[in-house]
C-alpha cells in the first residue's frame, strides 16, 4: 500500500503543481484586460470569461512596447521616462536595480545564466553546480590577481537565493549541460540526474 501510495503521489504531485502554477500564471496575465476598453472585452463581446486572454493581450502590449522603442521618437521617450523615474529618490533605486539585473539577464548577446559551471565551493574537495555571470568589474579588478568570472551559487532546493563569488578562471570548469538540466540537479538535491554526454576531447 505504501509502496502504491508513494507511486500515486509521484504521479498527482506534478500534475497538481504544474495546473496550479499555470492558474496563477493566467490569473495574473489576465489582469492585463483591464486595459482595455469595457465594450472590448471578453466578458462583452462574447458573453462570458475567457480564461487565458490576457497572455493574448500582455504578449500583444509587450510587442508594441517593444516596437515603439526600437524607433528614434519611442527612443526618446524611454529616456524622457527613465529621466523622471530617477528625479523620484526610492522608486529611482528600485527601478534602477531592477532594470540592471533584467538588462543582464535578458541580453541576447550576454553570458549570464546561459553556461553552468563545476566549482569547489563551500571549501576545496566540495563540489557543486553554478552559473555563469560575467566578468568582475569596477574598484573590484584592481584587487584581484590574474582572470576571473563572476559566478552565482544557487541553494537547494530554492535556487532564487544563492551566492554571488567571483573565482579565477583556471579554477572553474564549464559543463556540457542545459542550463535547464543543470536546474533540475539543483532543485531535486541531485536525485533528478542530466544524462551523460560522451567527454570532449581536449
Amino acid at each position: 500500500m505504501k509502496r502504491y501510495f508513494i507511486t500515486g503521489l509521484l504521479i498527482w504531485v506534478p500534475l497538481a503543481i504544474t495546473a496550479w502554477v499555470l492558474s496563477l500564471i493566467v490569473g495574473v496575465a489576465d489582469q492585463s484586460l483591464l486595459l482595455l476598453p469595457e465594450a472590448y472585452r471578453p466578458h462583452n463581446l462574447l458573453g462570458f470569461d475567457l480564461p487565458g486572454a490576457g497572455i493574448v493581450v500582455t504578449v500583444v502590449f509587450i510587442l508594441a512596447t517593444g516596437l515603439l522603442a526600437a524607433n528614434f521618437i519611442g527612443q526618446r521617450l524611454v529616456n524622457w521616462w527613465e529621466k523622471l523615474l530617477a528625479r523620484i529618490p526610492v522608486v529611482n533605486s528600485i527601478y534602477n536595480g531592477v532594470k540592471q539585473v533584467s538588462d543582464t539577464l535578458l541580453s541576447p548577446t550576454g553570458m549570464a545564466f546561459r553556461q553552468p559551471l563545476l566549482v569547489q565551493y563551500p571549501h576545496q574537495g566540495s563540489w557543486t553546480i553554478a552559473f555563469l555571470t560575467g566578468e568582475p568589474g569596477g574598484d573590484v579588478v584592481n584587487h584581484l590577481a590574474g582572470e576571473h568570472v563572476s559566478v552565482y551559487v544557487p541553494t537547494t532546493p530554492n535556487p532564487t537565493s544563492g551566492f554571488f563569488l567571483m573565482f579565477p578562471k583556471d579554477q572553474v570548469i564549464e559543463l556540457d549541460m542545459d542550463v535547464d538540466e543543470a536546474l533540475k540537479y539543483i532543485i531535486s538535491m541531485g536525485v533528478v540526474a542530466p544524462p551523460a554526454h560522451p567527454r570532449k576531447p581536449s
